[in-house]
C-alpha cells in the first residue's frame, strides 16, 4: 500500500505531461541511419494538376502520378515496398496494386478508385520511412505496405552510444516512452546529449540506393556477421513501428503484407562453415557431401543419413540444410523437409530473402501498433494444394508470378471488404475477371519480354555476377539433386 502511495506522485506528473503533450521523445530522427531526403520524392508537373514520382527517382521505382487535389469521390491507396510491390522482374502493370484498384472498380464501380504503386526495387524499410512522409502528405485513404526483402543490401554501421545492443541501451530505448524520463532528461540537458550522440553516431547513406552486390566484388562482400545482422533486424522493427505509428498518428489507416519468399525452390545464396570447424570435421564433412551425391534418389533415406550427418558437422552450413530439405521431401518427410529449407534461408550468408528474424520484427511492429497483417506466405501455399509453401507461384527468390499477385490482391479486397471500405456488388467477380482480362490482353509481346530479360538480369545479379562473370556457386558447395 505505502509503494502504491509513493508512486501516485510519479503517476500523476506522467499523466499531466501526456495531457500536456509534452515530455514526447521525437519520432523525426532515425537514431539507426541518416538517409539524405533532400530531394523529394513527389513534384508536380508543369499544369500545376498533378504530382508524380520525380525523374531522378525512376531508377529505382516506375513513373506513377494522382490528381494534387483528390476529387470528392475517390478512394486513393499507396501501395509502398520494394521490387515486390513494384511488380519486377516485370511492372506494375501486372502488380497486385493494378489487380487491386481494377478489382475495386468492378466491385463498387461508383467509386474513383486510385492505386498509387510506389514500389521501389531494392528499397529498404529506412528509405520507405522518408517517403512517407510525403505518401501522408498526399491525402492518402489506405496505406498497403508491404517490406522486408531489401534489409541487407546496402553497408551500413550501427554505432552503440546512445542506441547501444546492450542492456543499457535497451533501457534506455523502453524508458524513452515514459514522458517524466525524457522530461527529467530534458530539463538536465541529458536528452539532448543523447540526441546529439545517436545523430553524429549514426551511417550516413545518401538518397539513393547503392547495395553491396553493385559494388563489384559480388557475394565475396557478404561474410558472417551475426551482430550485424542482430542490428539490422533492431533496425527493421523500428523502422516499421514508427512508420506505423506516425500514419496513426495521422489518421491514416495501414495494411501490412508479409512479403512472400521461395523457401524450397531456391538454393541459399552464399554458405560458410561453422565458425571453429576442424580441419578432421570438415574433411569428413566433404566426404559425407560426395557420399550423399554418390547416393542414387532411389535410396532416399540413406542420401538424408549422409546429409543429417554432414549437418550435425557443419550446422551453419546453408548448402547442407538447403540439400537435406531435398532429400527429406524426396523421401516424403516434409515436416522435417521444411525446418531445413527454413534452417537453410536463416543461415544464408547473403539474405536475400528475409531470414525469420525480420518477419518476426514485421509481425511484433504489427502487434504493437494493432495493424492488421496478411501474411502473403501461407495465402499463396494456400492457393496450391500441390505445393506447401505456395513456391509455385513465385518467380524467383521473392517476386510472385502474375497468378501470385491477383491472389495478394483479392485478399487486399477481401479485408477491405471485411472493414467495410468497399462493398462488393452482385456478380462482381464475373465484372473483376472481365476487367482483368481485358487488360490483360492490352500487354504487348514486349511488355513480357522485356520482363523475361530483367528476370534473367535479376538472376544474375543476385549470384554477385551482375556483368554476367562466373557464377561463384550458390549451393555453396553442395552439389546440386540429381
Amino acid at each position: 500500500m505505502s509503494i502504491g502511495l509513493g508512486l501516485l506522485p510519479l503517476i500523476a506528473a506522467e499523466l499531466l505531461l501526456r495531457v500536456a503533450g509534452k515530455g514526447k521523445a521525437s519520432e523525426a530522427l532515425d537514431p539507426f541511419v541518416s538517409v539524405d531526403a533532400s530531394s523529394p520524392f513527389f513534384v508536380l508537373n508543369e499544369t500545376g494538376d498533378r504530382y508524380a514520382i520525380a525523374p531522378s527517382r525512376l531508377r529505382f521505382f516506375q513513373p506513377a502520378s494522382f490528381a494534387r487535389i483528390k476529387g470528392a469521390n475517390t478512394f486513393r491507396i499507396f501501395c509502398l515496398g520494394g521490387s515486390t510491390v513494384q511488380g519486377r522482374p516485370f511492372a506494375p502493370e501486372t502488380a497486385f496494386s493494378t489487380w487491386l484498384e481494377l478489382a475495386l472498380g468492378a466491385a463498387d464501380p461508383t467509386v474513383d478508385w486510385d492505386v498509387i504503386n510506389c514500389g521501389g526495387a531494392s528499397y529498404a524499410t529506412y528509405r520507405l520511412a522518408v517517403i512517407l512522409h510525403e505518401v501522408l502528405d498526399a491525402d492518402p485513404d489506405l496505406i498497403v505496405l508491404c517490406t522486408g526483402h531489401n534489409e541487407f543490401l546496402e553497408q551500413r554501421t550501427y554505432g552503440h552510444l546512445a542506441l547501444g545492443s546492450g542492456v543499457a541501451g535497451t533501457l534506455h530505448r523502453a524508458a524513452s516512452h515514459v514522458r517524466l524520463y525524457v522530461a527529467v532528461r530534458e530539463a538536465t540537458g541529458r536528452w539532448g546529449q543523447d540526441r546529439r550522440i545517436a545523430a553524429d553516431d549514426r551511417a550516413d547513406l545518401p538518397g539513393e540506393v547503392n547495395t553491396l552486390l553493385d559494388l563489384g566484388r559480388g557475394l565475396d562482400v557478404y561474410v558472417r556477421d551475426d551482430a550485424w545482422r542482430d542490428d539490422v533486424v533492431a533496425h527493421v522493427h523500428y523502422s516499421v513501428r514508427q512508420m506505423l505509428k506516425l500514419a496513426r498518428s495521422r489518421g491514416v489507416p495501414v495494411l501490412a503484407l508479409l512479403p512472400p519468399r521461395n523457401v524450397s525452390r531456391c538454393p541459399p545464396f552464399k554458405s560458410e562453415h561453422t565458425p571453429g570447424l576442424s580441419s578432421v570435421d570438415l574433411a569428413r564433412f566433404e566426404e559425407l557431401v560426395r557420399s550423399a551425391s554418390d547416393t542414387p534418389w532411389t535410396d532416399a533415406p540413406r542420401r538424408c543419413a549422409f546429409l543429417e550427418e554432414a549437418a550435425r558437422l557443419n550446422p551453419r552450413h546453408a548448402g547442407v540444410h538447403y540439400h537435406l530439405g531435398v532429400a527429406y521431401q524426396k523421401a516424403g518427410l516434409v515436416a522435417e523437409g521444411r525446418d531445413q529449407f527454413e534452417r537453410a534461408l536463416n543461415e544464408d550468408i547473403c539474405p536475400l530473402r528475409a531470414p525469420a528474424a525480420i518477419y518476426a520484427a514485421l509481425r511484433r511492429a504489427a502487434e504493437e501498433t494493432g495493424t492488421p497483417l496478411i501474411d502473403t506466405r501461407r495465402l499463396l501455399a494456400s492457393a496450391d494444394p500441390d505445393d506447401l509453401w505456395g513456391d509455385s507461384l513465385l518467380l524467383d527468390h521473392v517476386h510472385p508470378n502474375m497468378r501470385g499477385h491477383q491472389i495478394i490482391a483479392d485478399s487486399i479486397v477481401d479485408w477491405m471488404a471485411s472493414e467495410q471500405y468497399v462493398t462488393r456488388a452482385s456478380e462482381w467477380e464475373q465484372a473483376k475477371s472481365q476487367s482483368w482480362n481485358t487488360h490483360l490482353a492490352s500487354l504487348d509481346a514486349v511488355y513480357f519480354r522485356r520482363g523475361e530479360e530483367r528476370a534473367e538480369r535479376l538472376r544474375f545479379w543476385t549470384q554477385g555476377r551482375a556483368l554476367g562473370t562466373a557464377s561463384p556457386g550458390v549451393a555453396g558447395g553442395i552439389p546440386a539433386s540429381h
